[in-house]
């Protein structure tokens, strides 16, 4: 996400104009998928509308306009690691709303991870650079929305609603916010700017960033707990490196090496099998 915001960022496109070109090529993805798939798959009640609003205007809209607004006044990885601040918030509100249990394995897991990160992202090296007062408030703020976002998708799957529902109506929902708010003269601009190349982007940004990771997430709901989720999706900043280095020829550092095998041991802990659980 972050390679297509930098390169949207060039053409003078910012946050709320990258948020809503990626959330409504992303609602247009869904609703073709649902009409190719099947249009029962449209229908929702009326009394469960609140979990949508939740998971697009304040999941969706409201953590990514905080991680594009962080990418804008820090460094890419500095936004990725606050990002991830996410599954401590996640776990956190499991506990109360779904009677997680807040195990020894867990938090350890969450410790392992999140230290993976920061190894990672070279904060401790100097490598990175960024981390103002300013981009660490947005920064958090963009974690508390990804865990919003995480919990109202949880109840949607409990209350049987598939993937490809609770990705349309989170992203109709998300557009809503973003269409009121955005500056449509910056899109026009940029469209006329960079021509044909600005358009390939877009529907790539929506393709790529959105369809696969969003329909793998929400499906992983049913089978994991949220908590163990949102630790498990802290693998991303270990495959960017892996990327980074096979595509840009980035070698990482010992540092690096040590926080992917930290990342990578966390995910092990949490999906380890006790005999009792056979």
């Amino acid at each position: 996400m972050g390679i297509f915001v930098r390169r949207f960022n060039e053409w003078g496109l910012f946050a709320m104009q990258v948020l809503t070109v990626r959330v409504v090529v992303s609602v247009v993805t869904f609703g073709i998928l649902i009409l190719i798939q099947d249009r029962n798959l449209f229908r929702i009640k009326i009394k469960d509308i609140p979990y949508f609003l939740g998971t697009g205007s304040f999941g969706i809209a409201f953590f990514n306009l905080c991680y594009y607004n962080t990418i804008a006044v820090s460094s890419l990885s500095v936004a990725a690691i606050l990002l991830y601040t996410a599954p401590i918030f996640v776990m956190i509100f499991s506990v109360p709303l779904f009677g997680e249990k807040m195990t020894v394995r867990k938090i350890t897991a969450l410790a392992l991870a999140f230290a993976g990160c920061v190894l990672v992202s070279g904060i401790l090296t100097g490598a990175s650079a960024g981390l103002t007062p300013k981009a660490f408030a947005i920064g958090i703020m963009s974690g508390i929305g990804y865990a919003i976002y995480t919990i109202f998708s949880k109840y949607a799957v409990k209350k049987g609603y598939s993937g490809a529902t609770i990705n349309f109506y989170t992203f109709a929902f998300a557009s809503i916010t973003c269409i009121a708010l955005a500056d449509f003269g910056q899109i026009t601009d940029a469209m006329t700017e960079g021509g044909i190349s600005v358009i390939i982007l877009i529907i790539a940004f929506g393709l790529i960033t959105t369809l696969i990771p969003n329909l793998a997430y929400v499906q992983g709901l049913k089978y994991v707990e949220t908590g163990k989720a949102s630790i498990m999706a802290s693998i991303e900043p270990v495959v960017a490196s892996v990327f980074g280095f096979i595509i840009f020829a980035e070698v990482p550092t010992i540092y690096g090496i040590l926080g992917m095998v930290s990342v990578i041991g966390a995910l092990v802990l949490l999906n380890i099998k006790t005999e009792d659980k056979k």
